[in-house]
């Protein structure tokens, strides 16, 4: 199943902080463990996502080329997605985690995407990962 986080506070979360995320002190173990109410069980956050929750929030991802930069997919990848998908939004955002998983195969974690949205501040994903 997939790992379920609910955040404890969504300004703790929220861009209009006064210190940025990268500036805060980093705690012992995920960055995001002190904001949030429920803490995934030990190595839960190491298995590889599942297809059904990368599409579930697909549908909360604002700027897609932004995550995808930050989950490693290069410029031409990213321009790739654009072209094939030109049609729908939505689709080059369930592409980018199809490639993403695709390149990383069991390395695509949800630790790995759970860094990226905490990067992004963004807890509204992290809540369905």
């Amino acid at each position: 199943g997939s790992v379920v986080l609910l955040c404890s506070s969504l300004t703790a979360c929220s861009k209009s902080t006064t210190t940025p995320m990268a500036e805060r002190p980093m705690a012992e173990g995920p960055p995001w463990k002190d904001y949030v109410t429920q803490v995934p069980p030990e190595g839960a956050l190491d298995q590889t996502c599942t297809d059904q929750v990368l599409n579930d929030i697909a549908l909360d991802v604002a700027e897609w080329e932004t995550v995808a930069a930050l989950l490693g997919l290069s410029r031409p990848e990213r321009r790739d997605i654009v072209s094939e998908h030109s049609h729908s939004p939505r689709m080059q955002k369930i592409a980018m985690f199809e490639n993403w998983k695709a390149k990383l195969g069991n390395a695509a974690t949800y630790r790995k995407l759970t860094d990226v949205f905490w990067k992004l501040e963004n807890c509204a994903v992290i809540e369905k990962i």
